[in-house]
């Protein structure tokens, strides 16, 4: 690490080979926290697991550095290797900690690190709800949506997490009441979710979206010609649960062999057992507009995000909105319905099947047609520049 300043975050699980969400905002973070020549010292547990490390069991992080995968240490070894980094002959100072996500980190090792070597200070990015439960998507039993009600609610002594929840929320508080943590919020919802449900002590918080839409003047195609082309809609990223994939399979299979619709998958693994396209996408730290393209390469009408939990935020809803597709979703897909609704980019139906009815009656088709007659402009998306801005723009 050449760079006498750096920061250090930590997230659940190594960006550099995982792909998801949360990863691409932290290789995007580390890109441009180097372009800045700040560096960047990465965190992961070695050993993944889906709640917070026993307090009891030994603790391993997994480190990289500006990209690049370092070692395996014991949780010791990492703060005494940062207590290094500030002396002789290195002195190099740390600016900032950034919480991404703490599955399966040792909350106290987090307090240690924050409170010795980030001085009591770093930000807290609120990328999903995990900090409200174990359930990070806030799933009663991984089926419903909870909004996360209180420890001592039916619903918690229901729920496969409700007995971990008060532990974990317990370890939560004292994270908060004792350190000066920033929260940071990809959506407004998400950000008004949190604080609803938290009632942590917080030294602050702002919102911050972790990309936008920038519209072209150009405007998209109408496929509104004669004799019709079928409809084409795409499923995005792999067909999971809570992705809406149970609801995508029922229709995909009730309308697969219906002339007026083509059904696609854009995904980096194929499901065989779909009447469908399979189109290979991935989006990774290099490719960042991968989905982007390939939507508009296939000349997709409409984008399915059907998700049962409550996005926080959503980059396939900002891929399709680039690509000038029609969003189909229902009133629980958080971000997702809120974002539709606001920009009039597509449809909230109540269920499947109000999905069914529409594409049996045409109504679908009719909406989209008018939607690209009208409004659908193809965009890019332009990526914020995160913790970078906070750090050293926005704080004092």
């Amino acid at each position: 690490m050449p760079q006498a300043e750096f920061v250090v975050a930590l997230s659940h699980d190594n960006y550099l080979k995982v792909v998801g969400g949360v990863q691409l905002c932290v290789g995007n973070e580390q890109r441009i926290f180097n372009e800045n020549k700040v560096g960047y010292i990465h965190f992961f547990p070695t050993n993944h697991r889906p709640t917070l490390a026993r307090p009891e069991e030994p603790f391993y992080v997994s480190i990289s550095c500006n990209g690049q995968f370092v070692a395996e240490f014991q949780a010791e070894s990492a703060l005494e290797l940062l207590d290094l980094l500030a002396q002789a002959p290195a002195k190099k100072t740390l600016s900032r900690v950034i919480l991404h996500q703490l599955m399966g980190f040792n909350i106290d090792w987090v307090h240690r690190l924050v409170k010795e070597s980030g001085r009591g200070k770093a930000l807290f990015w609120v990328h999903d709800y995990f900090s409200l439960c174990p359930s990070y998507a806030l799933m009663r039993n991984d089926i419903v949506f909870c909004n996360a009600p209180p420890v001592s609610s039916n619903s918690c002594l229901i729920c496969i997490y409700g007995e971990e929840r008060a532990k974990h929320l317990q370890a939560f508080h004292r994270l908060f009441n004792d350190l000066d943590l920033m929260v940071v919020a990809c959506s407004q919802l998400a950000e008004q979710v949190w604080k609803e449900k938290a009632g942590f002590h917080v030294a602050g918080s702002l919102m911050m979206p972790h990309c936008y839409v920038q519209r072209e003047n150009t405007k998209r195609t109408s496929n509104n010609i004669l004799p019709p082309s079928p409809l084409k809609i795409a499923f995005v990223g792999l067909t999971t649960y809570y992705k809406g994939g149970e609801t995508w399979e029922y229709i995909v299979r009730r309308f697969g062999s219906d002339t007026r619709y083509k059904f696609f998958h854009f995904a980096v693994q194929r499901d065989r057992s779909l009447p469908q396209t399979f189109i290979f996408a991935n989006v990774t730290s290099e490719n960042r507009h991968a989905m982007v393209d390939a939507l508009k390469t296939h000349h997709i009408d409409v984008v399915f995000l059907w998700s049962v939990c409550s996005e926080t935020f959503s980059f396939r809803l900002h891929e399709a909105m680039a690509a000038g597709c029609y969003v189909v979703t229902h009133p629980d897909s958080g971000n997702i319905q809120a974002t539709v609704l606001r920009t009039n980019c597509g449809a909230v139906l109540t269920d499947e099947q109000e999905m069914a009815a529409w594409l049996d009656s045409d109504r679908l088709t009719g909406a989209v047609r008018e939607f690209q007659d009208k409004k659908a402009r193809f965009g890019s998306l332009v990526f914020s520049p995160g913790s970078y801005k906070i750090v050293f723009e926005t704080e004092e």
